[in-house]
């Protein structure tokens, strides 16, 4: 069984982004990964937690992030007790913050059952830094993808 890099809990407000941001970098200082996507996920994650995960006018409740590495990966988790993602009447739950940490990571997945729980994926690099990856990866993955592909749909016509 993988031994985790972090296990945090942290009161759900603002000011524990950064305090996440900074645990997750000190974990991950002697991991070959790319640092800033890691941290730009944990920053997105745990501030739509503190944003929209507990009701307003209730004591925040808790976030958690956990990392550890998985195979040849390292997986971050990033979860709430709170009201989950599609509770929110005025809108269909999935913002930007889903969509640009599905760009940043290897593969994103989001359980909604109970709170919020967002697994991202990060392939480690190889011996060579980040030309050096032992698993392949397609050069576009996600919107990017998507973009890419409707922009080379417009080009033919």
């Amino acid at each position: 069984m993988p031994r985790p890099l972090l296990d945090l809990d942290l009161p759900a407000v603002p000011e524990s982004a950064p305090a996440a941001r900074k645990a997750v970098s000190e974990a991950l200082r002697d991991v070959a990964v790319d640092h800033h996507a890691v941290l730009l996920m944990v920053s997105e994650a745990v501030t739509n937690c503190a944003v929209h995960a507990y009701p307003e006018g209730e004591a925040p409740g808790r976030v958690r992030v956990h990392a550890e590495i998985v195979e040849e990966a390292l997986d971050v988790v990033v979860s709430d007790d709170g009201i989950g993602i599609a509770s929110h009447p005025e809108s269909d739950g999935l913002g930007l913050g889903v969509l640009l940490m599905d760009d940043l990571s290897d593969g994103v997945q989001v359980d909604a059952a109970t709170g919020t729980r967002i697994t991202a994926r990060f392939e480690l690099f190889g011996a060579a830094g980040p030309h050096g990856r032992q698993v392949p990866r397609r050069a576009f993955r996600g919107r990017a993808r998507r973009r890419l592909t409707r922009l080379v749909r417009l080009g033919r016509r």
